[in-house]
């Protein structure tokens, strides 16, 4: 790891990237991913942290990697 910390903002600019490049709104992510809409929301304006679960499931919807996700590595 490269010493940088997560960042809850950072993670939530990367989770609304992801969903706008499906094209999605965020209820149409809740619904495909198998999450609230709220916490979608609630994630992408960094007022809730995701559990490290919700945060795998959304790696793995995206296809990409946790650390990524999580604004460790670009």
């Amino acid at each position: 790891m490269s010493g940088e910390t997560y960042s809850i903002q950072k993670f939530a600019e990367r989770l609304a990237e992801l969903r706008e490049e499906k094209n999605f709104t965020k209820r149409q992510l809740a619904d495909e991913a198998g999450f609230a809409h709220t916490n979608i929301s609630r994630w992408e304006r960094g007022i809730r942290e995701p559990g490290i679960t919700a945060v795998v499931k959304l790696a793995r919807y995206f296809d990409v990697s946790v650390s990524y996700l999580l604004g460790l590595e670009d």
